[in-house]
């Protein structure tokens, strides 16, 4: 449970900082230039379980790479430990709904 809780803190921690309502594509880790910063202005400085967070979404395990964010869609990554199976997850960037999920076993 540990593994999850930390997959999810790290979904939402990115997902928070990318979803400013004029925010760019952030296509992979540390973002469009690999630099780890973003040119948005006025990001939230702290954030809690409920403060400054636009949505969140448990994951089925943990996460095993960055979150991208495209247009209105949130990717994420993640292998299913338990089910030898490794997900990918579109969700919607407004709302956090699951728009579809495909996965491959190994």
């Amino acid at each position: 449970m540990k593994n999850s809780f930390t997959a999810r803190v790290a979904v939402l921690l990115t997902i928070t900082a990318a979803l400013s309502s004029t925010a760019g594509n952030w296509p992979g880790w540390r973002g469009p230039d690999g630099t780890g910063a973003s040119s948005e202005k006025n990001l939230p400085l702290k954030w809690s379980t409920n403060e400054n967070v636009r949505w969140k979404v448990d994951l089925p395990d943990r996460g095993n790479s960055s979150p991208i964010v495209w247009g209105n869609r949130v990717f994420v990554a993640q292998a299913v430990q338990k089910e030898n199976r490794r997900t990918l997850m579109c969700l919607d960037r407004a709302n956090g709904k699951l728009l579809w999920q495909s996965g491959v076993t190994y």
